[in-house]
């Protein structure tokens, strides 16, 4: 059976799309926001400037489908996290991989590279604050249905930044000292949110 025309070069566009991102991503890791050229990101992707930008106007749309792509993937983790038995040991459970995450994927240096450019430009920091507002108020609903509290308590919303603050600053953790023991890491980590959760 065919494929309708519409679905193949919706397909095809979705696919042309994530080159792009990737691309991207590989030049921003490398040489960092300010310094991959729009060239660059054509030659890696194997398109060209007028291809790039039928699907991004900017890089800094390219930077908001970075962005995005995250806070899609914490919603969905944390949407399948709310939903087990027991949302307290489900979440101490992916403790381990969440120090992984943080500390041995090449996608946090890429975050760090969004972090930076937000520090010093508006448009970017507009996406950032955005996406961290919704996935903040993800988890804290989360960790209110664990801890079957008040979710916009302010003490939550406490709770909430030191958990976000505990797994960030692993990223900046690991590049300072690549010789971290990660299961100890990990160790103390259990313990410290295993302590949110339960008091």
């Amino acid at each position: 059976m065919t494929m309708p025309t519409n679905r193949v070069d919706r397909d095809k566009g979705q696919a042309r799309r994530q080159q792009i991102l990737e691309a991207a991503e590989a030049c921003f890791r490398r040489r960092g926001f300010q310094g991959a050229s729009v060239a660059e990101i054509c030659k890696g992707a194997g398109v060209s400037a007028g291809h790039l930008y039928h699907f991004y106007d900017s890089k800094e749309a390219i930077i908001a489908a970075i962005v995005q792509r995250d806070l899609e993937e914490k919603l969905e983790m944390l949407e399948q996290l709310s939903q087990r038995p027991d949302i307290t040991s489900a979440m101490i459970d992916e403790v381990d991989e969440g120090v992984s995450e943080h500390m041995d994927n090449p996608g946090t240096g890429l975050m760090l590279e969004v972090m930076a450019e937000a520090s010093r430009n508006p448009k970017v920091a507009e996406m950032v604050h955005r996406s961290d507002a919704t996935a903040r108020a993800k988890l804290a609903e989360t960790v209110a249905k664990a801890k079957e509290c008040d979710p916009a308590s302010p003490q939550l919303a406490a709770e909430v930044e030191v958990m976000i603050a505990l797994f960030e600053g692993l990223s900046t953790r690991a590049i300072c000292n690549p010789d971290l023991d990660r299961d100890a890491v990990a160790g103390v980590m259990r313990r410290m949110i295993r302590h949110i959760l339960e008091t």
